[in-house]
């Protein structure tokens, strides 16, 4: 069962790196300060799904 949770949580990672690079890819052509502000955040939110996979279990 914890595998299957394990599993199942490493493809909702794969799944939102890959919908933020989407994102991100969409927000470079949009040159506002509004779509600027946006990929911060959605880079941010990178960081800590990268942060939260590096960190120790338990």
């Amino acid at each position: 069962m914890t595998n299957d949770l394990n599993q199942q949580n490493d493809l909702a990672t794969v799944t939102a790196r890959a919908l933020i690079a989407d994102a991100l890819q969409l927000l470079d052509t949009m040159p506002t300060f509004s779509s600027q502000i946006a990929a911060a955040h959605l880079a941010h939110a990178i960081e800590l799904i990268d942060a939260a996979d590096t960190a120790p279990n338990g």
